[in-house]
């Protein structure tokens, strides 16, 4: 009976994707079988996807199933780096699937925990080029900068951060020689300089001071309907840096 209300649900999600309650259904349904078959479920995911790759139903749904291959799995770790592997697939097809980047953020501590200190920073070096290769694709898509900031909270250290905002800054620079009004890198290459001096107070230079208030000077320019918010942040850092001087 239940094998047969699978066939039908998988019928009539395909022509309604996003349906959060045939997912659900579908769930109950597979977790009453005596023995789910987990692995083709996660290729049927797979191929719905396809059909709405942004679809957060879908995703989620995919993450209840990949749970379940993992909690019967021996190799747990090669369980969660077939799942990595699936949001680069994912993002590199479109870079502004957001559902990807969450599902790459959950598992992203878990590949990590995997690996030795030289194998971590390659894993991240990874995550920056993934990062670059979505923020020249799309400047203004928030998905990657989102990740990115994302990547800046789980860093161990306030050195590691830094680094990593000093690397950002230096993709932010190269990106805007080609996107010079892109509104969403000029906004991201101010919020790095204040968080670079909150992390570490004097570690902005006075040429870098006056290159994020000349952004700043240009977002009044292109982003008239928010003036008053970017006046009010070369303000607040005009005087930060007059305090730590």
């Amino acid at each position: 009976m239940l094998d047969g209300e699978l066939k039908f649900l998988l019928g009539i999600i395909t022509k309604n994707i996003k349906s959060y309650w045939m997912w659900n259904h579908r769930m109950w349904a597979l977790s009453s079988l005596p023995r789910p078959e987990w692995q083709r479920e996660l290729g049927l995911v797979a191929k719905l996807l396809a059909l709405d790759a942004r679809n957060y139903h879908g995703w989620d749904y995919r993450r209840f199933v990949v749970a379940q291959l993992k909690d019967a799995a021996t190799d747990k770790h090669e369980v969660d780096t077939q799942e990595f592997a699936f949001t680069t697939e994912q993002i590199n097809h479109d870079c502004a699937n957001h559902s990807a980047w969450h599902n790459r953020s959950k598992l992203l501590p878990e590949i990590l925990a995997q690996r030795d200190e030289d194998g971590q920073l390659e894993v991240l070096q990874t995550e920056n080029d993934l990062i670059l290769n979505a923020i020249y694709t799309d400047p203004d898509d928030q998905n990657a900068w989102l990740y990115y900031d994302w990547l800046l909270d789980i860093q161990k250290s306030d050195e590691d951060r830094s680094r990593l905002l000093r690397n950002k800054i230096a993709a932010i620079r190269e990106l805007l020689e080609l996107e010079e009004d892109s509104k969403r890198p000029l906004v991201e290459l101010v919020s790095a300089y204040a968080e670079l001096e909150r992390l570490q107070s004097g570690s902005v230079s006075e040429p870098e001071k006056k290159e994020c208030l000349e952004t700043l000077r240009r977002l009044e320019s292109i982003d008239p309907y928010r003036v008053g918010r970017y006046t009010d942040m070369s303000r607040t850092l005009s005087k930060q840096w007059a305090l730590s001087a």
